[in-house]
């Protein structure tokens, strides 16, 4: 029998713990999993006596993983950062699943900057997992072509379908009692993005409408809300969100980050290449309506931040 220890969240544990479970091979010594956001996975693990804890109390229970004899960690889209006294715990080794193609696309929301970047293929990644971020060996990796207009949330749920898939490999690498890879990283080709890269969503203006559009369709998480950033701009120290952006092919043409009204009322500001007409996300910014943003505009300087 083979002891595994499982840390994860939402759709992936969901899908992958009926796999782990119904295997004769294998039986799971514990989950972790974040209890405020994965109901569906905890009453999976009530139902089927399986214990679960927080995620944030792994360290916690170091005295209750040491005694487990656990053969595999697998780590399946979690951003916990796991210990080294955890990381010897198991036998033979801890998996983690990264949304992201390694070792070019380490750290977090890595498929938004894919995007951003105008990459023509992304990828998911299965690892070895060491101390270092996204370091390990890699296992299994999947590539697949970018096209069409992936957004930010449609681009993160294909990489964790396709992330599902390398974990259902590992597990069946397992019961077989096959040797699973171990592909060392060029990290001379690594670049590792960080939370606090991903936050800023103030537009620079002086841009081309291409880039700006990508700038948009990785922060469209619609009708979630992005867990990075939403795209601003500033005017006269007032902030303001946009929701959507379209280009004018009419007016005369603005400098980048110029904001004015066309004659239609509709808003017009300035890139490097085009106007764009913009739609203000209201609720969210510095005005109580339509009515004041406007004549906000016509009473301020006219560039933006």
């Amino acid at each position: 029998m083979t002891n595994i220890l499982i840390i994860g969240g939402s759709t992936p544990l969901q899908k992958l713990l009926p796999q782990f479970l119904n295997t004769e091979k294998v039986k799971i010594v514990a989950v972790f999993l974040n209890t405020s956001e994965d109901q569906s996975a905890m009453q999976y693990c009530k139902n089927n006596s399986i214990e679960y804890f927080a995620s944030k109390e792994i360290c916690k229970q170091l005295e209750m993983l040491e005694n487990a004899e656990i053969d595999w960690i697998f780590n399946i889209n979690s951003t916990i950062i796991l210990s080294d006294d955890i990381l010897k715990i198991p036998l033979n080794g801890a998996l983690n699943l990264h949304p992201g193609l390694l070792p070019f696309y380490a750290g977090l929301h890595t498929h938004q900057w894919a995007i951003r970047n105008k990459e023509k293929a992304f990828g998911v990644t299965l690892h070895w997992m060491e101390p270092g971020i996204d370091t390990g060996d890699i296992a299994f990796q999947k590539i697949f072509p970018l096209i069409g207009n992936e957004t930010g949330l449609s681009l993160f749920i294909k990489c964790l379908n396709e992330g599902v898939k390398l974990v259902k490999i590992a597990l069946h690498y397992i019961i077989e009692g096959k040797e699973i890879p171990s592909i060392k990283q060029d990290l001379s080709q690594r670049r590792l993005y960080t939370n606090k890269m991903a936050k800023d969503g103030l537009i620079c203006w002086n841009i081309k409408y291409n880039v700006l559009l990508d700038f948009f369709r990785a922060a469209n998480y619609k009708p979630f809300r992005s867990p990075t950033y939403e795209p601003y701009s500033i005017l006269n120290g007032k902030k303001f969100f946009i929701e959507k952006i379209q280009l004018d092919n009419e007016s005369d043409r603005l400098a980048p980050g110029i904001i004015e009204l066309n004659k239609d009322g509709k808003i017009l500001v300035g890139l490097e290449d085009v106007n764009i007409i913009i739609t203000p996300e209201l609720s969210k910014s510095d005005f109580d309506n339509m009515e004041d943003f406007t004549a906000y505009i016509l009473n301020s300087s006219k560039s933006l931040t």
